[in-house]
């Protein structure tokens, strides 16, 4: 994410200081057994209850869909395991609408403008996060008791996903998890944050890279950084599909998971609180859409 600075050298995972200077041994590039085929979301209500401008009114697209315009505002979708996020920084507005008898959601309307100058500018690496979650995030826990969850612990987590890129706009594709050092829930993750990237527009991963791993028989380009915000400052390592797709179908987390606690973005010990999936957006973005999204919680199928 380069929604907050990344340090170009990591420190030790069980270091409470700051990060240091210097450089990371050389790993040895990484393989994992192929499991079944096909594979920050951070933010923080910084601006809820934004007006809607007049000239940003638009219409649902067709019966049975809502909607919202309003900033950390999460809405229900057919499916009670799963809810959709609509979170903009103050720099951006978006409207998103879902589908109220399955996991479908669209982005409606957007509009960027200058970051106000009194939020951290860090922060604003991109303007927009619009996804879809299961487990535990914005003080609601769905999916109980399953989640939190010892991350030593998952050895299958399913994820199938299905979208559409809009055609114009600086944006990515990610399934995000957030990791917390003790079960119980935060808004900002005390822990670390594991991205996987399957596609991207104009957008580019930020940190230091690692040697690339081969997971599920396809390989991933491996980043790994220290996020500092005003809000907190974490851990995350993000996996970018060599390959870009606009869907995978079965696709085990586990091996992310455990491929992140062997490169010290994670730590075993640390407690998975949630699966996302959904859009980072930092201009355009109009047209991107969520077409079904099921993960099977941990340790279970679909």
């Amino acid at each position: 994410m380069s929604l907050c600075s990344v340090t170009l050298c990591p420190r030790r995972i069980n270091s409470r200081r700051r990060p240091f200077k210097g450089c990371r041994p050389a790993l040895a590039r990484r393989s994992f057994p192929p499991g079944v085929s096909g594979v920050v979301a951070f933010f923080v209500a910084l601006a809820a209850g934004f007006a809607v401008p007049a000239s940003l009114a638009w219409a649902l697209p067709a019966t049975g869909w809502r909607s919202t315009c309003t900033s950390g505002s999460a809405l229900t979708t057919g499916n009670t395991a799963y809810r959709v996020d609509n979170a903009d920084t103050p720099g951006g507005f978006t409207c998103t609408s879902v589908n109220g008898s399955d996991t479908q959601f669209t982005i409606n309307r957007s509009s960027y403008t200058t970051p106000v100058a009194t939020v951290d500018p860090q922060l604003l690496g991109f303007t927009a996060y619009i996804s879809i979650f299961t487990g535990c995030d914005l003080g609601v826990c769905l999916e109980t008791p399953k989640y939190p969850i010892e991350a030593s612990l998952v050895k299958r987590e399913l994820v199938s996903w299905s979208y559409r890129f809009s055609a114009t706009g600086k944006f990515d594709a990610t399934i995000d998890s957030f990791f917390n050092r003790t079960p119980t829930q935060q808004t900002i993750p005390t822990g670390g944050e594991l991205m996987i990237w399957l596609n991207h527009q104009n957008a580019s991963l930020g940190g230091p890279q690692l040697p690339d791993a081969t997971i599920d028989g396809t390989l991933w380009h491996v980043y790994l950084g220290y996020k500092e915000t005003l809000y907190g400052d974490w851990w995350r390592i993000a996996f970018e599909r060599a390959t870009p797709v606009t869907h995978v179908t079965g696709l085990d987390i586990a091996p992310f998971i455990q491929a992140s606690i062997d490169d010290r973005g994670l730590a075993g010990s640390w407690y998975q609180q949630d699966i996302q999936a959904g859009f980072e957006v930092w201009s355009g973005g109009v047209g991107l859409s969520n077409y079904s999204f099921a993960a099977g919680v941990p340790n279970a199928g679909l």
